[in-house]
């Protein structure tokens, strides 16, 4: 929340695991610009998902499973709570029976 208009300022920051956090809420646009400025940097920088691989789906030299698609549709598989199937529906309405051959 933050209002040109002088009446409300908020800021607030969360450490990378969430444990802490800081607020500031005041209606001084100077003591606001000053204690966001003193807080800025306080809390610890760390990598919010340490595991996160960037812009890699698959992080390089993992190998990835095959993708199974339907012979009827040519449409890849999904997993659902019974195990794989196609996400079609049928011209009649129903959905479409295929499943894979085999696991991969």
């Amino acid at each position: 929340m933050s209002e040109d208009n002088g009446h409300k300022f908020q800021w607030s920051k969360f450490s990378p695991d969430r444990t802490e956090q800081f607020v500031i809420r005041t209606d001084d646009k100077t003591e606001f610009d000053e204690l966001v400025a003193i807080y800025r940097d306080e809390l610890p920088k760390a990598a919010a998902f340490p595991d996160d691989e960037g812009r890699y789906a698959t992080p390089p030299g993992k190998v990835q499973k095959a993708v199974q698609v339907c012979p009827v549709h040519h449409k890849p598989f999904r997993e659902g709570k019974f195990g794989m199937y196609c996400a079609t529906k049928m011209e009649d309405g129903s959905w479409c029976k295929e499943h894979p051959k085999e696991a991969v």
